[in-house]
């Protein structure tokens, strides 16, 4: 895997790391869209667009955390962060507005 896609090793790394990364990165990238929510930022509609706003900051940071980390190039992780970062928050969406209704 890694000659043919480029992708690291999983082996080389401590799982207890490992999972303290994801668990610390998923409650901070996952909050960044939730303040203007929790803060109570202007009307529904305003913390909505502010929160849209932080998908893509948290989206952005995530994929620079991901280009230093991993060692991919910086266009490769920023893109491939943002694309499949702006398809699930569209799905996550989608199915939040049908199950709301």
């Amino acid at each position: 895997m890694r000659e043919y896609h480029g992708i690291p090793n999983p082996g080389d790394s401590n799982p207890i790391f490992s999972a303290l990364a994801t668990i610390i990165s998923f409650l901070f990238f996952g909050f960044i869209p939730l303040i203007p929510f929790v803060f109570g930022m202007g009307d529904s509609t305003q913390a909505f667009l502010i929160s849209v706003s932080g998908v893509f900051i948290s989206l952005i940071l995530l994929g620079l955390l991901r280009w230093k980390v991993v060692g991919y190039g910086l266009t490769r992780a920023l893109a491939e962060t943002l694309i499949v970062g702006s398809i699930s928050a569209s799905i996550a969406f989608i199915v939040g507005t049908i199950v709301g209704k």
